[in-house]
């Protein structure tokens, strides 16, 4: 008897657990607006070209508040740079991606937060130039602070500042002849947004 007590006590210890976690977890999906300064660093055939381009775009989150303060929050991003990157047409970028962000109790409806993230994504290439390649992929990641605001039990509003940085495919081109193409890139992005809990 005293053997099944034991072996179920832990069952019972995590059961409970669970039940107490979910009920202190809300969900939330919502939508921020953004704008970037990229660094980009072209490099093919041993030489370098640094130019700054500027993007806007969106992300739609959907997340998860925990305890403590900590939230998970999936996303998807769609990012159009101000001039194409890789070719004369292409110029959006798509990405999936996933926040770790913690939050500050200040006793008040305004909770500051610090974040961390990471993301994959691609864009279309031409075809004429990238023969090899209908597409380039790439790998971010991100830390960030920003602000808060509860304005209402289901509702947020929010705003902050995230620094990121992006490592690209590799990708072989023709333009006069063949070479291959490597590309980084580090940005700063200012964005608002909003959260609805349910």
């Amino acid at each position: 008897m005293m053997r099944k007590s034991l072996l179920l006590t832990p069952l019972l210890l995590g059961a409970l657990s669970a039940n107490a976690w979910a009920q202190r977890a809300d969900l939330y999906f919502g939508m921020n607006l953004f704008g970037s300064e990229n660094k980009f660093d072209f490099e093919a055939g041993g030489y370098h070209e640094r130019p700054s381009i500027g993007s806007k775009g969106f992300a739609l989150k959907f997340g998860a508040v925990l305890y403590n303060g900590w939230r998970l929050q999936g996303y998807l991003l769609g990012e159009y740079f101000d001039e194409p990157l890789f070719d004369d047409t292409n110029d959006e970028l798509y990405e999936l991606g996933l926040d770790v962000i913690k939050t500050f109790d200040t006793y008040t409806n305004l909770y500051p937060f610090i974040q961390a993230g990471i993301g994959s994504g691609s864009m279309q290439l031409d075809s004429y130039y990238y023969p090899h390649d209908d597409s380039i992929g790439e790998v971010s990641l991100k830390v960030g602070m920003g602000l808060i605001f509860r304005i209402a039990p289901q509702l947020e509003v929010m705003g902050g500042v995230d620094f990121q940085w992006r490592t690209w495919q590799d990708v072989e081109y023709y333009y006069p002849v063949y070479n291959k193409l490597s590309t980084d890139d580090s940005s700063v992005r200012y964005y608002g947004g909003f959260n609805f809990l349910f």
